[in-house]
């Protein structure tokens, strides 16, 4: 059976340096109704991988 689960990245990236960002980006959906895009200042709750 084959897996639900998105095989492209999802998500937000911040890259800073001394507080200041260098690069930000965005791609995917927040939910799974996607319909709600992500953005750069979307809040995610903290998880942890292992």
């Amino acid at each position: 059976m084959a897996s639900p689960v998105a095989k492209e990245f999802s998500g937000a990236v911040l890259i800073s340096r001394h507080g200041k960002p260098l690069y930000t980006h965005s791609r995917g959906f927040a939910g799974t109704d996607r319909k709600t895009a992500i953005r750069p200042d979307h809040q995610f709750i903290p998880g942890s991988i292992s």
